[in-house]
């Protein structure tokens, strides 16, 4: 391992959940670009959420692994709540978590607050993470969990209750609207 991965994986800022990040995930990335090089930002730069192509590192792996799983349970508990049968809404199998995992993803999807659901879940991630995490120690895959982290970071600051609302009150005044003119029309 490089000296300069050591010492910049080690100046890094302790990211904590639910706690605005130090930086964003573009600042992290010019970080890595003037501190490690090309080849490193490279290898950060296909790190996703949801990744788009098939990863090509060993941490990109495990967590597009994992992400389908959730996803697929997430999909199968909103299946049987709609009852339906016969829609597939799953993109492949894995089975990477356990069946106590599995019982969490559904105790979180009992939770009447979109919001508070959808943070509960990214909160299930992240503690995915810290578990990859724990058996890696300077090296590069440190930096490609870093990089997801922050990216949840972001995802969870993107999300704004007073927006949310303000959208909610919008499409309910536009249904409502829609409704008094149909009304009207069946009137006339």
């Amino acid at each position: 391992m490089p000296a300069d991965l050591f010492y910049f994986i080690s100046s890094l800022p302790t990211l904590r959940w639910s706690e605005k990040a130090p930086f964003s995930y573009a600042s992290f990335m010019e970080k890595c670009a003037e501190n490690l090089g090309g080849d490193y930002v490279q290898k950060l730069a296909q790190i996703q959420l949801l990744p788009s192509e098939e990863p090509k590192s060993l941490i990109a792996r495990q967590w597009l692994d994992f992400e389908a799983f959730v996803r697929n349970t997430v999909a199968e508990f909103r299946k049987a709540k709609l009852r339906r049968q016969n829609v597939v809404f799953t993109r492949h199998e894995t089975s990477h978590l356990s069946p106590g995992d599995v019982k969490r993803i559904e105790e979180i999807m009992a939770i009447h607050s979109p919001l508070e659901r959808e943070n509960a879940l990214d909160l299930f991630r992240w503690k995915y993470l810290d578990d990859l995490a724990a058996a890696h120690f300077y090296d590069d895959s440190l930096l490609e969990i870093y990089a997801l982290k922050l990216l949840l970071l972001e995802k969870q600051a993107s999300r704004q209750l007073a927006r949310g609302q303000e959208a909610f009150k919008a499409l309910m005044e536009d249904g409502l609207q829609k409704a008094r003119d149909v009304r009207r029309e069946e009137q006339a």
